[in-house]
This record gives structure tokens, sequence and C-alpha cells, in this order.
């Protein structure tokens, strides 16, 4: 699955460099690079600052709803993420492969509950496996406080 998504992510970043036509091209695409290495690397603090910039300087932009889009799914906003992929083109294959995704994945957790700790946030389907629950929170708080 993590060679698919950076082949994924290196055939959308070779369109975005190829795609640059005007003068501030260069900029927004070194952006554009920068940003979806920052939500490959997870840094999506920095990766959604980063996107609501350029969202906020190119708000016709695809490629910056799609960034948008991207970081969003990946923070566990489906919804979300497919609201925002409306205003995107199905111009790639990536991109509607993208939009599928995202679809699958926003059926298939509908029905999730989410419960959060101080660091954490849980989507399950309630059930007999909720009682690991407890132990989960335990230890990963654990093991936030030791690793970080």
């Amino acid at each position: 699955m993590i060679k698919k998504e950076n082949i994924f992510f290196s055939s959308l970043l070779v369109v975005l460099a190829l795609s640059s036509t005007i003068s501030a091209a260069p900029a927004f695409t070194d952006k554009m690079l920068t940003g979806y290495e920052l939500a490959q690397d997870w840094d999506l603090i920095a990766a959604e600052e980063l996107s609501n910039s350029l969202l906020e300087n190119h708000p016709e932009s695809g490629d910056a709803h799609f960034l948008s889009a991207r970081i969003e799914f990946l923070k566990g906003n489906y919804n979300r993420a497919s609201e925002i992929l409306e205003r995107v083109g199905d111009s790639y294959e990536e991109v509607s492969d993208f939009k599928n995704r995202v679809e699958a994945t926003r059926k298939a957790t509908q029905n999730f509950v989410t419960r959060e700790t101080a660091h954490f946030r849980f989507r399950y389907k309630e059930g007999p496996d909720e009682v690991l629950l407890t132990y989960a929170e335990e230890v990963l708080e654990k093991s936030y406080l030791v690793l970080g």
C-alpha cells in the first residue's frame, strides 16, 4: 500500500511540476510540492497551514483544493474531504482514483463511533471489541509520554 501511495504522489507531483504556465506558477508549484511532502510525512499541522495559505491566494486552484482534501482525508475527516473534492475536476486518473478511495472510506466508516483521548482519536464500530479500547487508550497514552 505504501508503494502505491508513493507512486500516486510521485505521479501527482510530476503533473504539478509540468503544469506550471504562469509566472507565479513556479512558487505555487514549489509550495504544492512542499505541501504534499509534509502530508506524506504526516506533518499535518504544517501541511494544513500551507494548504490554507495556498487556498487563500489561489481559491480557484484545483491543485490547492486537492491538497486540502488529501490532508482532511489523512486527518480522518472523510466527509469534509469529499466536500472539498467536489471542487476538483476529474482530468487525471490519480484524482478520480483518490475520489473513489475517499468515497469508499466515507461509506465504510459512516457508522463508526469516535472516542478521543488527550492525544489519540479512535474510530470503531460499536460492539464487543470496544472493551479493548480501555487498554489501548492506556498503553498509547503512556507510550506517547515516553516517545512523544
